[in-house]
């Protein structure tokens, strides 16, 4: 049964059907409100040294000249970016789910300023941020690229038909390589009801023209949840108009 609410004091909780656990988090890890998190799989290689690679010294015992076996893992990893707790964040931190474990992740290059309200997904293991509100009072529509292999930032250039700057939207991966924005809070306020297309491997970008039934569209909304559950399906959940109190 799914419980009513999470305890809002933690940070780190887990329901696995049954109960919640909480888990605790690093003092690096704060709390906070309108982080974005993605899941990857950190690869992780194992050396182990076995037997001399000289059959005529058995008694070598130099680990330069023995064997060396490696066992490669795949670590499934929840990477935490940013936020808004007594002012932004621009911080990454990473959970592993299997261990319950949670620290704060070294990265070297630029990254996104600090922020709250953005969006991110995965996209072959590495992590990919878009938009958000910033600690200049900017509201932002630029995306930066999480290399996990090097624990690097990068900018990553946009085109085309770029999606206007927002916060409050969701991103989701459909097909092969595009990340879908729909929603979110524009400027002066405005709750958004158009939907993005960015080609992670080009950064080409376009707007999707979508047609639905009368009254079936799910129309202006920020603060809301998606999620894909096939390569051509994503599913839209609740929200908000933008109009005080109003909830969908």
């Amino acid at each position: 049964m799914i419980p009513d609410k999470l305890d809002a004091q933690q940070e780190i909780q887990i329901w696995d059907g049954e109960k919640i656990t909480l888990v605790p988090h690093p003092p690096s890890f704060s709390s906070r409100s309108y982080a974005c998190a993605t899941l990857v799989h950190e690869r992780r290689v194992h050396t182990y040294l076995g037997p001399s690679s000289s059959s005529n010294n058995n008694n070598n015992n130099n680990d330069d000249d023995r064997i060396r076996f490696e066992r490669v893992e795949h670590v499934p990893l929840i990477l935490i970016f940013g936020g808004k707790s007594n002012g932004y964040r621009n911080d990454l931190h990473a959970f592993e789910p299997e261990k319950r474990m949670m620290y704060p992740v070294e990265s070297k290059g630029a990254p996104p300023t600090a922020r709250y309200g953005m969006s991110c997904v995965t996209f072959r293991n590495n992590m990919y941020v878009f938009g958000g509100y910033d600690k200049d009072g900017f509201l932002c529509n630029d995306c930066f690229l999480f290399e996990t292999a090097s624990s690097t930032w990068n900018s990553f250039p946009l085109r085309g038909a770029v999606p206007p700057a927002r916060l409050g939207h969701t991103a989701v991966m459909m097909g092969n390589n595009v990340m879908i924005i729909y929603g979110g809070k524009g400027e002066k306020n405005t709750t958004l009801q158009d939907m993005h297309g960015i080609n992670l491997e080009t950064g080409e970008c376009h707007k999707y023209k979508y047609h639905h039934p009368a009254g079936s569209s799910p129309g202006p909304r920020q603060n809301h949840a998606c999620v894909a559950i096939n390569e051509d399906t994503m599913i839209l959940i609740g929200g908000s108009t933008g109009a005080a109190g109003e909830v969908v």
